[in-house]
């Protein structure tokens, strides 16, 4: 079974997997997941397939905010299906009853919030009979982990992982530890190495989601404390891009820093050597109406201020589409197909970007697989739903069970639909996997066409 180590550092092509943000629509993403990580165990020789978990395939697995709380779970080593049912058990007591008076407070209840992640937590620790004040650097981090959050007292991204070899890891790491020195004597003061944060502390900034939650406070130094908010607040709802460039960053120049990165991958790029599953938890295109008088309850809602909310919630979906633009227009997908064609599609200007690219060569094969929470395009599933269902499937915080129940079946309907075995190329098996025979033309009618 490979390590955190081999996984980082190992040779061989590398598979990341990112997961985006959406609050309780990450049962749609795990949906998605279920049908990965079946199709995935199938290349596993048999005798090992019960122990097979996503893990030992992916050497990075990174998430923004309710994709960070399932990054770690899948990257702690548990099955899909264990955190799906945790999930399902969160969910409506994270995301109760909204509290009045939210002009003042937040939405949901913060202290509510960190005791059932606590639980939760401590329940997955109990399983590999450890304390649950893990860190970054716990060993029990079966492959790479990376967690995307904002800190609001610097105005900063804060993108935080467990590889060893990244620049504030530790103090008395080479290359970096003359940084710190100079640091020190600039600061008087040396900053928490990354190793030393707390596991959960990190997973819990990344899914503090501005008006829902508090924001998270983390020591980062003697003397401060650093105050962070939900990744999605960044352009990085879908980490993808982020991951990509940690991955593969590095110095170019031909002296001792050569191939040196701040991040402490260094990984090839290449269509076989470099793979990304980017899996969503819901899109949809954010429209803002002026209300009717006669509708009180809207009117109310736009000169509060719930005109500002949806516009934030517009710019995080401009980030996701600009992130897709610029992962498809670096790299080349898995196969052609129908499906493809409709996950990867931004809009009506450049379409699903065939051969569309900014480089000549592709740097990767990247793959992107997600919900569109539009009621034509859940009627083409199969899904009919009424407006206000609609409106309930695109809520971050709605607590009711029947709406979650329906959300992780859009998630294993559209997985099962539109990922398959091609889209996991050969190039990236592992070592002792056998490639499935797969049926180039399930459809003989289809088949009789081509020849034709």
């Amino acid at each position: 079974m490979k390590t955190r180590d081999d996984h980082l550092f190992g040779p061989g092509p590398k598979r990341i997997l990112s997961l985006d943000g959406g609050g309780v629509r990450g049962l749609i993403s795990l949906g998605i997941l279920a049908r990965v990580e079946a199709l995935l165990r199938e290349r596993v020789p048999e005798d090992q397939r019960d122990a097979f978990r996503l893990c030992d395939y992916f050497d990075l697995i990174g998430g923004t905010s309710t994709g960070a709380l399932i990054a770690v779970q899948l990257a702690l080593g548990e099955s899909v299906q264990d955190i799906t049912k945790r999930y399902t058990e969160l969910c409506p007591e994270i995301f109760g009853k909204r509290r009045r008076f939210a002009f003042f407070r937040s939405l949901h209840s913060t202290s509510r919030f960190d005791r059932a992640l606590n639980r939760s937590f401590a329940e997955i620790m109990r399983k590999h009979a450890s304390p649950p004040d893990q860190t970054l650097a716990t060993t029990l981090l079966k492959t790479g982990l990376a967690i995307v959050a904002k800190r609001i007292d610097s105005g900063s991204v804060w993108f935080q992982s467990n590889n060893p070899n990244r620049k504030f890891w530790n103090p008395e790491l080479e290359p970096w530890k003359a940084y710190w020195e100079e640091e020190k004597k600039n600061r008087k003061w040396v900053p928490t190495p990354n190793a030393d944060y707390r596991l959960l502390d990190v997973v819990r900034a990344s899914a503090s989601a501005p008006m829902y939650f508090d924001a998270m406070e983390i020591k980062i130094g003697p003397d401060l404390t650093g105050r962070f908010v939900d990744g999605g607040a960044s352009p990085f709802n879908d980490p993808s891009s982020e991951l990509f460039l940690a991955a593969t960053l590095r110095s170019r120049h031909q002296d001792a820093n050569d191939n040196l990165s701040p991040f402490g991958f260094n990984w090839p790029t290449g269509r076989n050597e470099l793979y990304l599953l980017s899996v969503g938890a819901g899109e949809f295109r954010v429209r803002s109406e002026r209300p009717k008088r006669s509708d009180i309850m809207k009117v109310w809602r736009f000169l509060s201020g719930w005109a500002a909310v949806e516009a934030l919630l517009g710019i995080i979906a401009d980030g996701q589409k600009n992130t897709r633009v610029w992962m498809q227009a670096i790299s080349v997908p898995p196969r052609s197909s129908v499906e493809i064609d409709e996950q990867h599609n931004v809009d009506s200007k450049v379409g699903s970007m065939p051969e569309m690219r900014v480089v000549d060569k592709p740097l990767l094969t990247y793959r992107r697989a997600n919900v569109k929470l539009e009621a034509d395009w859940l009627e083409g599933y199969g899904f009919r739903v009424d407006r206000h269902q609609l409106a309930q499937l695109r809520e971050l915080d709605c607590r009711h069970r029947d709406v979650h129940a329906l959300l992780f079946k859009l998630g294993t309907e559209t997985g099962n639909r539109v990922i398959d075995n091609y889209d996991f190329p050969s190039a990236f098996d592992l070592n002792d996997w056998s490639h499935p025979t797969i049926n180039l033309f399930p459809n003989l009618n289809q088949a009789r066409e081509l020849a034709t």
